[in-house]
């Protein structure tokens, strides 16, 4: 097998035709159902809804409600994992968390990336376990991966060890990397919480504030312990719903976001309480960085936005 780190992730641009195809050219595949271990698993259904521009060349709006099932349907099939840490505790991930939303935002990396790498990194910990010296390597190591596999540029080795203020040599990372990739089986690409988030708050109706409230919250979902190695889908539904109740929408959830999304306000009721409560937190350590980015002016100071006493 060849070392992770001979690997170079190449992006090819292709020029697009002047014209799209007529849609009763296309053959989208429609995935059946299939088993799951010994778990049935139906092809997930929703209420089609027309997103982005179908006049646009550059926009896939005739694809948007296959590529959506689809990556519902790979949420389905993915196991569930848990924390499975004896050394280092949830909150050190939390907080490690919160540093890494620095790391990320100062070397203007994708989003995607920020949460490729906490997938793969939450993968990593539910997997093997890792002494207190190690812990930070290998969360760089699967920012170095989560790089490689989104970005155009990708982090060098140089980047990640000033990150770490020379936390470890070259040939640590390297290693910590390798060990990463084999403990979950070189399982990097699953769908995003972001990916979800985007479309969701299309239907949910959206202006500049309301896209980077979402955005805050579901960056303080990753850093709770009551989301760790939930799915995607659910995850980006309570940032919209969190984000409705900031907003002070009269209708917290709607038919269309219940169709669309497959949840119903019930589903997801506990979970945006349980974020209600860690915005009350004056000083909660977890969320530190998120909420200074958050109170800038590049991002309109939502952070800043009036909490509401309860979420009915």
């Amino acid at each position: 097998m060849w070392p992770l780190r001979t690997i170079i992730s190449n992006q090819l641009y292709v020029k697009p035709e002047l014209q799209k195809r007529p849609i009763s050219m296309m053959r989208p595949h429609f995935m059946t159902s299939k088993k799951h271990g010994n778990l049935h698993i139906a092809p997930f259904k929703h209420l089609e809804i027309k997103l982005g521009n179908p006049d646009d060349i550059y926009d896939v709006s005739e694809y948007e409600n296959i590529i959506y099932r689809s990556l519902r349907n790979e949420d389905n099939r993915l196991k569930n994992f848990w924390f499975n840490q004896e050394k280092i505790t949830i909150r050190h991930r939390n907080i490690l968390i919160d540093r890494f939303c620095e790391h990320h935002f100062n070397a203007q990396l994708m989003t995607t990336t920020f949460y490729r790498f906490i997938g793969i990194f939450d993968r990593f910990l539910s997997t093997t376990h890792v002494d207190v010296n190690d812990f930070e390597i290998y969360a760089f190591a699967s920012l170095f991966i989560a790089s490689k596999l989104e970005e155009m540029q990708p982090l060098s080795t140089n980047d990640l060890l000033m990150m770490s203020g020379n936390l470890f040599l070259p040939e640590a990372l390297y290693m910590a990397e390798e060990k990463v990739a084999n403990s979950i089986k070189f399982d990097f690409m699953f769908p995003l919480p972001i990916e979800y988030l985007n479309n969701f708050i299309r239907v949910s109706g959206q202006d500049i504030n309301s896209h980077f409230t979402s955005r805050y919250i579901l960056e303080v979902i990753q850093t709770h312990e009551a989301f760790y190695g939930m799915k995607g889908s659910l995850m980006a539904a309570v940032a919209i719903l969190v984000t409705r109740y900031l907003m002070n929408e009269e209708q917290k959830w709607t038919k269309e976001l219940e169709g669309y999304t497959g949840y119903a306000k019930m589903d997801l009721i506990h979970f945006a309480r349980v974020i209600h409560s860690a915005l009350l937190e004056d000083e909660r350590l977890e969320i530190n960085i998120i909420k200074q980015k958050y109170v800038s002016e590049l991002y309109h100071k939502v952070a800043n936005c009036q909490i509401p006493a309860r979420f009915e």
